[in-house]
Parts: structure tokens; C-alpha cells; sequence
């Protein structure tokens, strides 16, 4: 059957505001252009007859999918994984302009893929993966809407990811990275590498969240589904209170980030970026979190010592006790012997090595 001749002409309103006036099989709709410069109407006209005419071909138009997944992914994933699906999308359409959905398969997904991989500088994909993944998982969602027929996504490349890629800082770069950072960048380098917050639990923090009394941060859910509670350190702990002088009237502890959004993947990673730039290592603001991650040695003890005191803590707070005893049982023949022992605070500022203890572990 012949597909309906389009007809469309602009008209001006007496605002001066433009118009498409549409006849399509006989039925007449006006659309506003939403400009009142002619050059710009005659361009928006012209792509609203090329999006009239492709519904009338029965093609689904790239730009009406990618608004539908976004009204879906809004509804069903969280901000961060809709920023992920925006951004693979974004590079995907900027290698190549794409009207139709139907023009996307299989081998120019690999297409790009292979493209996209001579483009990077490290032989690690972990992102280009991750971007292929999300534009596979929305094929695949308009594949479910019957927007197209079913294809073989599994076909297009997986590169190899480098195992124990995650990168941690030592002590002495988190010592170069405090000198370059100005008093109020410390505390987002604090929170990181002290607390292992994230981009975003760190730019949502709020004062309410710092409990300075029972030393802990309440930490709402962001990336995953439950809030915690996160032990604080002396070091943070100090440097909180300090930063707390003098600001009763701000909601968010911190204020610096590069955009008005807190919500933007650049409020903070985009200075930290700019400022650590000059460092003889690489840097970005999650590997501090991976550094408060992969503590070894002293650190790792000291941390571990405070969650046991934070531990002992509520348990008494909870159970409303001052003392606590733990025991050990130790079993010989034909008895049992009970060892019991007050369950006190570990003294962490007093924390030593013994060395010289003739194997190869170590006693604090």
C-alpha cells in the first residue's frame, strides 16, 4: 500500500512565533517550531517531515528510542547507572549519526568497539566494556518492546581487563597529595582515604550526618540500597571539626565542587583532576577510596582497632552496661578451662610492632 503523500507548509502567528502546519492522509495538525527566526523554522520543519515520514515507513527513529529508554531507565535504574547509559549513547553518536534504531546491529557495534579501543591509551578497557554493555542491555530492551527483531549481541567484542587493575595510593603520595590541595580540598581527600566514601556520598554528606558524639558518619544510600555507619577516625574527626567552625548555617559539609549540580559526575572529580595534575603519579578521586580499601601494615591495624571499639561501644550503648567480658574455652582431657578477661578499648594511639618474632607473622 502507498504511504500517504506528507504535506506541510510554515505559517507565523501574530506573536511572530513559527509554525508547521501538517496534512497527513488527510488530517491536519499545527506544531509550533518554537522560534521565530525563518532559517532556523525551515530546519526544524524540515526535520519534523523526515520524522513524520519515517513513522509513516514504520521505522522507529533513534532519537524516539534513546527518549523512551530514558523515561524506562529513569523509572528503573539510579542516577549513576542512568548517566552510564547517557554516556555510552553520547559516544555512540558521535562516532557515527545514526537515524534510524535498526541501523545499530551487531557488527557496527563491534565496529565501533574495535574503533573505540585504538582510541585509548591504556591496553585496559574496563569503560569501553562497560559502554558496550549498556548500548547491548538497551538493544536488547528494544528488542522486549518489539522494536526489532532479535540479534546476536554476544557477537560483538569483549576486550580483556587487566586483573588487579584497582590502583591505591602509598602513604607518601596521599602526603603530596594534601600539599597541593588547598584546606578545604584536604577534607574531600579525608573523606576518601580516611572513610572510603565515594564521589557522590562525599558531595552529599550532609552535618547532620556527622555524629561527632558517638564518632561515626551516617552515610544515606546512593549507589547501593542500605545506609551505614562509618566509624570516624582522629585524623577526620579533627578535621571535620575544624571545618565545622563557623559554617552552622550550611546544610552540606562540603562546597567546592565545579558545578551547581551535586548530582554531576564533575562537581568534584573535575578540579581534583585539574589539581593533582602535576603529580609525578596518577590520580583521581576514586582511588582514594581503594587506598582506604587496600590498607596494610599499622593502618590496617588502626582501622581494624577502631571498628572493634566502635563494636564494643554499641554494644554497651544498646544494652545499656558499662563492663563487658569475653571468655576462651579451651578443651582438655576429661575438663574445660574458661579464661576470662574485661573486653576493654584497644589503646590505638599506643599501638606498636614486636619484631623479631621468629616467623613471618607480626604482633601489634
Amino acid at each position: 500500500r502507498q504511504q500517504p503523500k506528507l504535506q506541510m507548509r510554515i505559517y507565523t502567528d501574530k506573536y511572530g512565533t513559527k509554525y508547521a502546519d501538517l496534512v497527513i492522509g488527510g488530517k491536519r495538525r499545527r506544531i509550533s517550531l518554537k522560534t521565530k527566526d525563518g532559517k532556523v523554522a525551515i530546519l526544524r520543519a524540515g526535520k519534523l517531515a523526515d520524522d513524520r515520514q519515517a513513522t509513516n515507513d514504520g521505522k522507529v527513529l533513534l532519537s524516539a528510542f534513546l527518549q523512551r529508554l530514558e523515561t524506562f531507565t529513569q523509572a528503573t535504574r539510579k542516577k549513576g547507572t542512568q548517566y552510564l547509559y547517557k554516556l555510552a549513547w553520547r559516544k555512540l553518536v558521535s562516532w557515527r549519526q545514526f537515524k534510524y534504531l535498526d541501523e545499530i546491529t551487531p557488527a557496527v557495534l563491534d565496529e565501533y568497539a574495535v574503533y573505540a579501543k585504538s582510541k585509548l591509551k591504556s591496553q585496559n578497557a574496563p569503560g569501553l566494556n562497560r559502554d558496550i554493555r549498556s548500548i547491548k542491555t538497551s538493544m536488547r530492551q528494544a528488542e522486549f518492546w518489539e522494536l526489532l527483531p532479535p540479534q546476536n549481541w554476544r557477537k560483538v567484542t569483549k576486550f580483556k581487563e587487566i586483573k588487579n587493575r584497582v590502583e591505591y595510593h602509598t602513604a607518601d603520595e596521599i602526603k603530596q597529595i594534601l600539599k597541593v590541595l588547598n584546606k578545604e580540598w584536604q577534607l574531600v581527600a579525608l573523606l576518601g582515604y580516611r572513610a572510603g566514601l565515594r564521589r557522590i556520598e562525599i558531595a552529599h554528606l550532609k552535618w547532620a550526618d556527622v555524629d561527632f558524639k558517638n564518632n561515626q558518619l551516617y552515610i544515606a544510600p546512593h549507589k547501593g540500597e542500605k545506609y551505614r555507619y562509618i566509624p570516624l577516625d582522629l585524623e577526620l574527626k579533627k578535621a571535620l571539626e575544624k571545618a565545622k567552625q563557623g559554617r552552622k548555617k550550611e546544610i552540606y559539609v562540603i562546597n567546592v565542587g565545579d558545578t551547581s549540580h551535586r548530582d554531576d559526575p564533575n562537581y568534584l572529580s573535575a578540579y581534583y583532576r585539574k589539581a593533582t595534575d602535576d603529580l609525578p603519579f596518577n590520580c583521581f578521586l576514586h582511588k582514594l577510596r581503594h587506598t582506604f580499601a587496600g590498607l596494610t601494615d599499622m593502618d590496617l591495624v588502626k582501622k581494624i582497632s577502631e571498628y572493634r571499639n566502635e563494636r564494643i561501644r554499641i554494644t554497651k550503648n544498646l544494652n545499656g552496661i558499662d563492663t563487658m567480658v569475653y571468655h576462651i574455652v579451651k578443651r582438655v582431657p576429661n575438663a574445660m578451662q574458661i579464661l576470662e578477661h574485661a573486653f576493654e578499648y584497644i589503646d590505638i594511639d599506643n599501638l606498636s610492632l614486636i619484631k623479631g618474632r621468629g616467623n613471618d607473622n607480626n604482633t601489634y
